[in-house]
């Protein structure tokens, strides 16, 4: 999960509430709701898509509770587990849905999570600081058949609402995920949506590169 996503999305909230009245009603009104006013919001999807299977499988929309002692196995169903989970705050369940020995890296942190014990004390100290109707929305999902090593692939898009249904701004995102056939995660790959649109400040930087280097080179070869 893009636990810091949820941080950026926080502090962008808090910044909405500091303007003027009526600046942004919507997400005002949603903010100052208690998690007793509203029901938790269990997150959706359109449609959950599994290659190499009938339409009909596709389209078929699975229905995942965290709790319950019943053993989830299917790649798709143990990501919407874990997103559900973590919803819920359930934070020893959604641990649970990982390897011992998992690799997990959020681009937004240097390096990377290796482990089961150092996840878990990132995903704590992530849910320990937001507020409790923050929720992941699954957009969509697909999931590719297990290849030879047992592994399948998970591949999500996402973003952050209210438990209201209120999309935030600035919290979309994707992420890879690796599910092996006992129904846990040993990999994970998360990629958030930038606050700061850099696209044409980041062309314009490698434009400059190129010309340097093609300075350079030609220097060395007049040399």
């Amino acid at each position: 999960m893009v636990s810091s996503t949820l941080l950026t999305t926080t502090s962008l909230t808090i910044a909405l509430h500091l303007l003027p009245t009526g600046a942004s009603p919507s997400i005002a009104r949603s903010t100052s709701r208690s998690r007793t006013q509203s029901p938790r919001r269990i997150f959706s999807a359109p449609f959950h898509r599994h290659f190499g299977q009938s339409k009909a499988r596709r389209n078929h929309e699975l229905s995942v509770q965290c709790s319950g002692s019943e053993e989830v196995r299917d790649p798709g169903e143990v990501i919407r587990k874990y997103f559900q989970c973590w919803n819920e705050r359930r934070m020893e369940d959604a641990i649970g849905l990982f390897d011992e020995s998992l690799s997990y890296e959020d681009t937004l942190y240097p390096g990377k999570f290796e482990g089961k014990n150092s996840l878990k004390g990132h995903l704590y100290s992530i849910a320990g600081a937001v507020p409790d109707n923050f929720m992941f929305v699954v957009d969509d999902l697909a999931v590719a058949p297990y290849d030879e090593k047992g592994i399948a692939n998970v591949g999500v898009q996402w973003h952050v609402g209210l438990d209201d249904g209120t999309a935030l701004p600035f919290t979309r995102g994707c992420s890879m995920y690796k599910v092996d056939r006992n129904g846990r995660i040993v990999f994970g790959f998360d990629v958030p949506e930038p606050v700061a649109k850099t696209g044409n400040i980041s062309l314009g930087i490698l434009k400059a590169v190129r010309y340097f280097t093609q300075i350079h080179n030609l220097t060395t070869t007049l040399n």
